[in-house]
């Protein structure tokens, strides 16, 4: 053995080594992406809650609301009535933060604001659930869609008003 060929397999096995803790670098690199991603993504989902925040007996009221860690832009979402009825409602924002939620509302109804909200009690005497559909983004640039369905019958009986 010269010392040229050991030079040589030295020479490999550094080589070798260096692609080794390249390719470590690498997975550590998109695991911290997968990450950081995770903490700044909004998620978008349908709620119940009362009309006024901390109110008792004020019915639960439909909203959307991001409960994600960060905020979805270019919010364009649909809410629909399952089974399909023709009323849909469609919010269109530019933003919306962490933890803000926005009430759904029907457009065509005019009066206060307990008039406008959609209740649930109301709602699940004809419809089985919400369904939420749509697009945002997160602070990225990242699209994400949204499909969900909120089931307004669940964990409780319906009894339809009856005329005394």
């Amino acid at each position: 053995m010269n010392v040229q060929s050991v030079a040589a397999f030295l020479t490999l096995c550094l080589v070798a080594i260096t692609a080794y803790y390249a390719w470590q670098t690498r997975r550590m690199v998109v695991e911290m992406r997968k990450a950081r991603e995770m903490q700044v993504s909004p998620r978008l989902v349908l709620t119940l809650g009362p009309r006024v925040p901390g109110a008792a007996s004020s019915g639960d009221y439909l909203y959307v609301e991001n409960v994600g860690a960060g905020m979805a832009l270019e919010v364009d979402i649909e809410v629909a009535l399952e089974p399909s009825a023709p009323l849909k409602w469609r919010l269109q924002a530019s933003s919306l933060a962490s933890g803000e939620r926005r009430k759904v509302e029907r457009a065509d109804v005019v009066g206060g604001e307990e008039d406008r909200g959609l209740r649930r009690e109301t709602l699940a005497l004809s419809y089985k659930g919400v369904r939420l559909l749509g697009t945002y983004r997160d602070v990225f640039g990242s699209l994400h869609q949204v499909d969900s369905e909120l089931a307004l019958r669940e964990g409780w009986t319906v009894h339809p008003q009856r005329d005394a």
